[in-house]
């Protein structure tokens, strides 16, 4: 299946781009499926550290070169519309686990009109109808 207009997660990005992770395999096979897709300069900043953290900087360098010779992968640059809308967002939300960058991409979604969000964080299940998208795993 060809998956269009697809905001992605960098949970995503980290097993991508991680062997060692549980959902590599998984998200490799996504890789193949997704025509076009869409992320932001808070999701890649997170993807940087976590691929760092977990596989190297080596590896998070090969990332960062990979994602910006890419053009299919259209990159949402976090504005200060954005940036009150996720703010307001992650003030109203009470789940814990929802962190500041997961509410800019719920303020990008809703503020792009994107309709599917791929990402392996199952608390974005609770927001798919108030933010009116379908999640990818």
């Amino acid at each position: 299946m060809i998956y269009k207009a697809v905001f992605i997660d960098s949970n995503y990005y980290c097993a991508l781009f991680n062997r060692e992770d549980a959902l590599h395999n998984k998200a490799r096979k996504l890789k193949i499926n997704l025509e076009s897709s869409h992320t932001s300069n808070f999701v890649l900043l997170e993807s940087y550290t976590v691929i760092s953290q977990r596989s190297g900087r080596k590896q998070a360098v090969y990332f960062g070169e990979h994602m910006h010779n890419q053009y299919q992968t259209n990159v949402l640059l976090v504005s200060p519309e954005v940036e009150q809308l996720s703010w307001d967002i992650f003030k109203k939300i009470k789940n814990k686990n929802m962190s500041y960058v997961d509410c800019s991409i719920l303020a990008l979604i809703k503020l792009n009109n994107i309709k599917t969000l791929l990402s392996f964080d199952n608390h974005f299940k609770n927001y798919q109808s108030e933010f009116n998208f379908k999640l990818l795993q």
